[in-house]
């Protein structure tokens, strides 16, 4: 009998580490590293960032890290696969 192939595809998401700085109103700058499907475009991560976090006056990094692999299991996808919820 033989076994059924699975592939990565069965059970993780595609995803990037992206490495972010963003200043807030009062002129604090926070840095995050943020795991993002790999569709977005940095206009669309920079949009996430403002939407997302309070306060943020400007984005000033965008930093691609590295690909990542994001279970399927326990993640709840919105909108294809343009937002991780």
């Amino acid at each position: 009998m033989g076994r059924t192939k699975m592939k990565i595809e069965d059970y993780w998401y595609d995803g990037v580490e992206y490495y972010i700085m963003f200043e807030t109103s009062c002129k604090r700058k926070i840095r995050k590293n943020l795991i993002l499907p790999t569709q977005l475009n940095k206009l669309e991560i920079e949009k996430i960032v403002m939407n997302n976090f309070r306060s943020v006056q400007k984005v000033v990094v965008i930093e691609e890290i590295q690909d990542v692999l994001l279970l399927k299991s326990g993640l709840m996808i919105v909108g294809g696969d343009h937002t991780l919820k």
